[in-house]
């Protein structure tokens, strides 16, 4: 950050915008120690503070899952006169106690978005989404999709496919190829993920001609099977004595 800092001294007490395009080196590099001396600094040089200030600082805890950190500096923020927190700021939280694998919080905070009259957004409810699905619980992480599909926003493809896997994994295969066929019809491609789980799942299943039927379907998406997927169907189809199959 030497440069940054050269950088700052030759501003001076300046525009807020300037400063906080620096702080942002901080929140990129997920440095929350370094972003709060940074604000400390802004203060010292008497440099007038906004709601993009702290959300720099939130998002420099958030990207390390430091959601403790992240929800000090959200409340120092609404300490200062005229500052008005936004959904930003909240989405970011939600961001920061999904990181730290903590879907309950982040959840929680989708609740107070709405106590403060806002309206939750997408990213706010991906976050939720793929937090739940990476710890294996496909049940709430459904809960929450189906949310967000009543809010009337519309899932990305990484909520779609970590949904899947986790179905997938967690034995539920009828539920996986049903949020598969769902992201299709929602005109979202799959990717080799989402379709290798599906596979995967079928052939643990036992049911060899349905994992053949969406590994075709992956081929024809212009995925390339790796060697897992083969070998799961191999030993499916060869378990279930399906001969064409293996």
């Amino acid at each position: 950050f030497e440069k940054l800092r050269a950088a700052q001294a030759q501003i001076g007490i300046g525009q807020t915008m300037l400063w906080n395009t620096l702080l942002k080196a901080y929140a990129n590099a997920g440095d929350i120690a370094g972003a709060a001396a940074f604000f400390d600094e802004m203060r010292r040089s008497e440099i007038r503070v906004n709601i993009k200030t702290f959300g720099k600082i939130m998002e420099s805890a958030a990207k390390s899952g430091q959601y403790h950190e992240a929800e000090k500096w959200l409340h120092i923020s609404m300490t200062i006169p005229g500052l008005s927190v936004s959904l930003v700021q909240y989405s970011i939280m939600i961001d920061a106690c999904a990181k730290a694998g903590q879907p309950a919080i982040a959840a929680g905070w989708l609740d107070k978005i709405r106590e403060a009259s806002l309206v939750p957004n997408a990213f706010a409810f991906n976050s939720v989404i793929d937090a739940y699905s990476r710890l294996g619980d496909a049940s709430s992480a459904e809960h929450w999709m189906r949310q967000m599909i009543s809010a009337r926003l519309s899932p990305d493809a990484t909520s779609y496919s970590s949904l899947i896997s986790s179905c997938a994994r967690g034995g539920d295969v009828d539920s996986a190829v049903d949020w598969l066929r769902t992201m299709v019809e929602a005109s979202l491609e799959p990717g080799q993920a989402a379709f290798c789980a599906v596979i995967d799942g079928c052939a643990k299943r036992g049911a060899p001609v349905q994992a053949r039927h969406w590994l075709e379907k992956m081929m024809r998406a212009g995925h390339v099977p790796d060697v897992i997927t083969y070998s799961a169907l191999i030993s499916c189809s060869a378990q279930a004595r399906d001969l064409e199959g293996a």
